[in-house]
């Protein structure tokens, strides 16, 4: 699935870039010609991401202390529906699921600890800006969740190894912008962050886009 998402967001990329130089040359016209906003309607669509993950709690069990920074590569497929409610203002709901990040790990007396952060899920609304017809720049708010196993390994003889999984949740916040390359075709940049229960945060720089219709 992995592989889907990221070659979607590429196919997705190159033909907006194919669009928006037709557009450049005079071809394309302009993406409101026909008076409807090319931010309104529903969307799919798909993104790829750096993410940092941030764990700063004491590990169950064995109350080892975890502090410790992780950045890898994930991605995020997402569904939603946006719609102009003024001249210039978009407001938006959305839904997505993700994956990726690298493993959170802490070494102590008591054993090896690992946090390996999996499934994520999360709901949004989105207001935005369009300063010019082809531009939204907007902020999110919602809710997201986050699958995560941990384990516990290589332990004391008086310890218990220990395999769980366990559901993270926390508010999610963010920053982006959106960029309409054809009046069906968009590309997106966004940063958001979630600070997830029991100590656990997450970064995101996004980069990616949306089929609307």
């Amino acid at each position: 699935m992995k592989v889907s998402v990221v070659a979607a967001c590429a196919v997705l990329a190159l033909s907006a870039t194919d669009a928006y130089a037709q557009s450049a040359n005079g071809s394309a016209g302009d993406a409101s010609a026909d008076g409807v906003s090319p931010f309104d309607g529903f969307k799919i669509g798909g993104t790829v991401d750096y993410r940092r993950h941030e764990g700063k709690f004491d590990a169950p069990t064995t109350k080892q202390r975890v502090d410790k920074q992780e950045g890898g590569f994930g991605y995020r497929g997402f569904v939603g529906v946006d719609k102009v409610i003024a001249n210039f203002v978009v407001a938006g709901a959305e839904a997505g699921i993700g994956n990726g990040g690298r493993d959170l790990k802490a070494t102590g007396a008591a054993g090896r600890y690992s946090l390996d952060p999996q499934w994520s899920w999360d709901v949004s609304g989105r207001l935005g800006v369009t300063p010019s017809s082809g531009v939204m720049v907007y902020g999110r708010a919602g809710y997201a969740w986050m699958r995560t196993h941990e384990k516990l390994v290589d332990v004391a003889v008086d310890q218990s190894v220990l395999d769980r999984r366990r559901t993270r949740d926390g508010v999610l916040w963010g920053v982006g912008a959106e960029f309409a390359v054809t009046h069906h075709a968009a590309l997106r940049t966004e940063f958001n962050q979630t600070n997830f229960s029991h100590g656990l945060k997450a970064a995101r720089v996004q980069i990616g886009g949306a089929l609307r219709f």
